[in-house]
């Protein structure tokens, strides 16, 4: 096969998982706040609640988180849509999928859902790995030497600095989570 009939059917392959991975996490997203709304109380004790119905229960206690996770799987599945963000949707959509795939065997969530989770995050790889390049060249920036010419005492400065903030910040965070008013 040559390259340009490899390069269109990676094209393809590409828009297709893009086109269904978009197609349900929309569907999710958008089910989000109708699959939560309606949860009623168990009246059992927290010992007794399966895995299921503890992790059910959480999330329908307060419908806000699960619309936030609505919306950012819609969120996702649009910039999924097209090509300049799909990278972006891969990392965003990934940090989603796995969660949820983690909380699918820990709680013992229905194995269609926690298939259904795995495939299409292998999806999201697949289509992740088309970009490899980019990604790699900002794994490259992220951990790239710092400029050499940064001469030594200014590191300590800095350092001293954030040092200071750091106590500061940590006194801030300490008086607002102990206010009592």
């Amino acid at each position: 096969m040559n390259a340009s009939k490899k390069e269109l059917l990676g094209n393809v392959l590409e828009t297709a998982l893009s086109w269904l991975v978009a197609l349900a996490m929309f569907i999710y997203g958008i089910a989000k706040p109708l699959q939560f709304s309606n949860m009623e109380p168990k009246q059992k004790i927290i010992a007794e609640l399966s895995g299921m119905e503890l992790m059910w229960s959480f999330y329908g206690y307060s419908i806000s988180y699960p619309i936030f996770i609505g919306i950012l799987e819609v969120g996702g599945a649009c910039l999924l849509l097209f090509r300049r963000t799909r990278l972006l949707a891969c990392l965003l959509l990934s940090s989603i999928l796995l969660n949820i795939i983690l909380q699918d065997i820990i709680y013992e969530v229905n194995r269609g859902a926690l298939r259904a989770a795995i495939f299409y995050q292998l999806s999201l790889l697949i289509i992740a790995y088309r970009y490899k390049g980019q990604l790699i060249e900002v794994f490259m920036k992220l951990t790239q030497k710092p400029d050499s010419k940064f001469v030594f005492s200014k590191k300590i400065k800095m350092l001293g600095l954030a040092f200071l903030l750091l106590i500061v910040l940590r006194l801030v965070e300490f008086f607002i989570s102990n206010y009592k008013g």
